[in-house]
Formats: structure tokens, sequence, C-alpha cells
């Protein structure tokens, strides 16, 4: 049996959310050992800037060591999370400086690729399909063609759990994956389950073999991060502060 906490959409640089994820992080150094691994699902900061960038980082390195696993949203590569239609590419110059060295070796590109307790974890960057292709609004994202070829030799033996940004399974197709059909026909039944967030909506989908878990907003307005058990079952606990 694992245990994984989940944290989605910090929104570093909005409200009061640093102060909120200080609370959060000192909750959880308080409660859980060094060996529970912590998976965030994107939108670490409001809007891509050096300054949002290094206040999430200082704060996300209290966690450590724990392993963190860290994937990007669509504020995390673009000002406010939106495209200004020029067709522009995502700079990850800012990611790699202040969020990759916080997680475990990796290699640079992703997905990324973790292990823990007989788990394999992939991390998918949910915007990798969306820019440069002249779309306006980039909250609706893609794992594009690369990454789904990955993920599908990635899937052939070891449990995994894959973890994104936005959603799989959504009503609202403005905030859903435009390569959602392709990704759950990969994902089902070989992946445990898939975690992402987004859309600052609880959902919990059951799947062909594979649970989609969304997170609230982790640090705003309530503040709650979800405790996550992988066993004969997968079980979410909601921890509020």
């Amino acid at each position: 049996m694992t245990t994984i906490l989940h944290l989605s959409d910090l929104h570093i640089g909005a409200d009061s959310n640093a102060r909120n994820l200080g609370l959060i992080i000192n909750h959880i150094n308080a409660n859980y050992g060094e060996d529970v691994p912590i998976a965030i699902t994107g939108d670490l900061v409001e809007t891509t800037s050096h300054r949002m960038y290094k206040t999430c980082a200082s704060l996300l390195k209290r966690l450590l060591p724990r392993p963190l696993w860290i994937v990007p949203g669509n504020h995390d590569l673009c000002a406010k999370g939106v495209d200004i239609g020029l067709g522009l590419d995502a700079d990850y110059d800012l990611w790699e400086k202040y969020i990759r060295p916080l997680m475990a070796p990796t290699k640079r590109h992703l997905p990324y690729i973790w292990h823990h307790g007989g788990l394999q974890i992939v991390g998918l960057d949910t915007m990798a399909g969306t820019m440069g292709d002249w779309i306006a609004d980039t909250a609706r994202g893609a794992v594009g063609k690369r990454q789904l070829y990955a993920l599908t030799q990635l899937l052939q033996h070891t449990p995994t759990i894959v973890i994104g940004h936005h959603r799989v399974h959504w009503d609202d197709t403005w905030h859903r994956l435009r390569d959602a059909e392709a990704m759950a026909h990969i994902m089902e039944p070989r992946a445990v389950a898939y975690l992402c967030g987004h859309q600052h909506k609880e959902e919990r989908v059951e799947g062909n073999g594979t649970v989609y878990l969304a997170s609230h907003q982790t640090t705003y307005p309530a503040l709650r991060y979800a405790e996550v058990t992988i066993g004969e079952a997968i079980e979410r606990r909601w921890v509020w502060l």
C-alpha cells in the first residue's frame, strides 16, 4: 500500500496563496514522514515571472527530502495561462531554473519518469500539444503525439500512476485535453490512476481499470490537499486546514 499526497493549482502570486501554501507545508511536515511522496499537478504560479517562480521554489524546498513529482500547467508556461494568439512557443526556462531542480534526477524533457514503492510514476506536460499552433486560449491542453507514444511504451508492465494538469474526463470541453480520447485509450486499463487539477473542482471518475482523480485548488479559498492511498482499491481522503 502506498500513500501519495496530491496538491494542485497553487497559483503563487495571486491572493494570499504564498502564505496559504506555507501553512499547508507546515501541516505536511508535522504529520508525514520524509518517505511520503507529493504529486503537484500544475499551475504552481499565477503568471510567468522570476519573482513568482522564486517564491514558489523557496516554499517547495521546505518539503524536501520528500520525493516531489511536479508537472507544469498552463499558468506555468504562459502569462496568465493564455497564449496571446501569435503561435508563440511556451518558455520553459523558468520552469527549468526553479522547479525541475527540486525533483529527483530525471531526464530534462517530459514525460518525467519516477519510481516509488513498486510503482512507476509518469509526469506529462499537458501543454506540449497546444503551443505554436495559433490557438488563443491554452485552457484546453493537449499531450501531443510524442508523449502519447512514450506513454504507450511506458505502460507495458509496471503498475503506473500518471499525473498531468488538464483533465481527461470533464464535461466542459474547454478545460479538457484535446486528445483526451487518445489518452484514455492508452491508459485504460494499464494505468492505475491519473491525477490532475486545472478546473479547481473535485472529481472522481471510474474508468476501465483506471481511476481519474481531479483536485481542488489547494491554496484558495479553502486550504486542503488530498491523501491518496494506492492498494487493492484507490482511496482519497481530503485533509482540510
